[in-house]
């Protein structure tokens, strides 16, 4: 938590929370500005954020490229408003860091790219369905080469899988569709 002059930009207050993640001491913050101390890595993410404060005298979760003292560059989600205290503006942050959230998304949307485009070249069919409704959530371009049958086609019709299935499996494949 941050409280900010909102006529100067000087730090008035900050929580115990806010020195630990970023490695300052309360007597390098309080008294300084962000600006003074290059807290906001970027320029343009900066000035958004004060354009939106503002104008609309609030931000709910931007997010923006903060320095800590070492140098190190995290990403924080911003919440902020303004307040009056003593008669003055002042700003009211909370301020998350998501790094290592914004680490994790972006490996996980790298490995799903990647199985995408495995699963979208692979020679088989691959599929993926809910359970127990038994609706398409993903079915290969090979759908069409083994079966005829456009992956849009299985979307639409989730029981189409089952008039491929030869008569004699019917009743094994039912009994692996309840199994599941």
């Amino acid at each position: 938590l941050t409280l900010v002059s909102a006529t100067d930009g000087t730090f008035i207050d900050i929580n115990d929370t806010f020195l630990r993640s970023t490695g300052y001491t309360r007597d390098e913050i309080v008294g300084s500005r962000a600006t003074a101390l290059g807290i906001f890595a970027d320029e343009r993410e900066y000035t958004t954020f004060s354009t939106t404060l503002k104008n609309q005298q609030t931000v709910q979760g931007m997010e923006m490229k903060c320095r800590i003292k070492s140098g190190g560059i995290r990403i924080c989600r911003f919440t902020s408003g303004v307040i009056m205290m003593g008669g003055r503006p002042h700003i009211l942050s909370s301020i998350e860091d998501i790094s290592e959230q914004r680490k994790a998304t972006d490996a996980l949307r790298i490995s799903e790219g990647k199985l995408r485009r495995l699963t979208d070249n692979a020679p088989d069919m691959i599929y993926r369905m809910t359970l127990p409704e038994g609706r398409y959530e993903y079915v290969s371009p090979a759908s069409l080469a083994m079966t005829g049958y456009r992956p849009e086609e299985f979307y639409a019709n989730p029981d189409l899988i089952r008039s491929l299935i030869h008569p004699d499996w019917h009743e094994y494949f039912r009994e692996q569709w309840d199994a599941l």
